[in-house]
């Protein structure tokens, strides 16, 4: 049997991130919610969803570190593609590093 870390589903995942897209520009227009606390509430809900799976899953803390870290990686990795795009979109260079 495939873990939930395994399990593969396309079109429900599609469904989903629209889903949570949509909510998140509700509470941005309705609640006039920041990016900062949007970004807060994503956090504490990736940390929830990440712990639950490794429990669930019933992983190692070494197993779940080593986890982890790519995963991190990979969201680092998005994070700063997203912010390049968005500086080109601006016309305006990154700051320096």
């Amino acid at each position: 049997m495939a873990s939930s870390w395994e399990r593969r589903d396309e079109a429900k995942e599609a469904r989903l991130y629209n889903a949570l897209g949509a909510a998140l520009n509700t509470l941005i227009e309705t609640e006039g919610a920041s990016n900062a606390v949007i970004a807060q509430a994503c956090g504490e809900f990736y940390a929830q969803v990440f712990a639950a799976l490794s429990v669930e899953n019933g992983e190692t803390p070494e197993e779940l570190k080593h986890r982890l870290t790519s995963h991190l990686q990979a969201l680092e990795e998005a994070v700063v593609q997203r912010a390049q795009a968005m500086w080109r979109a601006r016309q305006q260079p990154p700051p320096p590093e």
